[in-house]
């Protein structure tokens, strides 16, 4: 307890980076926290909570932790979690992640040593069943959007970045109005938000190592899981619809409503 209340006092200070987490898995939390204090641990931070479930015990009365509760759809809580952001950037990370020692502090030097109020930082990661990831799908191409064979239709220009985790500028993300929240799940969404970004002048940089490690569950599909079934059923048409065509994607508003997760259901 004593510990506990010692990293607790250290990191009242306003936050430089505000970590936002949409998530189910509310066990875990107190495990992303612990990871955090070892990733950025040159830089003070905060870890804002969007979910349907409870903040845990565990957490509660940490002065850089905030929670808030909603039953909408994964896009919708994130893009929530920003509007209560207090660090002067702000990342997203999933709520089963592995987050490598010393490397958020990394990002945070890395965004500074570019146009920090513009630019972004891809955060590499890897992914695998297990969190055994094949290095070598992960090689720097990943992060061309035409790596991706379903990203190389005729809307998506060939010198765009993909940054599905990333780490910027807050006002810069509330300044293009963040994620568009009719796509439900973050996938296609991000695609979205760093074209949207990249047409606006924002350069997106790989960060120089991994950040995180992800899991992945291949027996999922669209009968057992509703982030699958969105990804099929409403975001694909949807990022379709602006990006497979040249003339759509060009007209693509590059800065929308900031305030359009309000408009999504209550309850996903």
């Amino acid at each position: 307890e004593k510990c506990r209340n010692c990293m607790d006092s250290e990191v009242q200070v306003k936050p430089v980076l505000s970590l936002l987490v949409s998530g189910i898995r509310n066990d875990n939390w107190g495990n992303v926290y612990k990871q955090m204090l070892l990733s950025c641990d040159r830089h003070p931070f905060e870890i804002v909570f969007v979910s349907p479930y409870p903040m845990p015990a565990d957490l509660r009365g940490l002065s850089n932790v905030q929670y808030s509760q909603d039953f909408g759809c994964p896009s919708r809580c994130l893009q929530k979690a920003s509007t209560l952001a207090q660090g002067k950037y702000i990342a997203a990370a999933s709520d089963d992640v592995i987050i490598n020692e010393k490397e958020f502090s990394n990002c945070i030097d890395l965004l500074e040593q570019n146009d920090s109020e513009k630019d972004i930082i891809a955060l590499k990661y890897t992914e695998g069943q297990n969190f055994n990831a094949n290095l070598a799908d992960f090689k720097p191409s990943y992060w061309n959007a035409h790596h991706h064979d379903s990203l190389r239709i005729p809307g998506v220009h060939p010198d765009w970045k993909i940054c599905l985790m990333f780490m910027m500028s807050v006002e810069r993300f509330r300044g293009l109005g963040g994620l568009d929240c009719r796509f439900e799940h973050f996938n296609l969404n991000l695609h979205d938000f760093a074209f949207r970004a990249q047409r606006s002048g924002s350069k997106v940089i790989t960060s120089d190592n991994f950040v995180t490690k992800h899991d992945w569950e291949p027996g999922r599909d669209q009968n057992n899981s509703p982030i699958i079934a969105a990804y099929y059923q409403n975001d694909l048409p949807l990022f379709n619809s602006i990006y497979g065509h040249a003339f759509t994607s060009h007209h693509r508003p590059v800065c929308i409503r900031y305030d359009n997760w309000i408009r999504q259901p209550e309850k996903w």
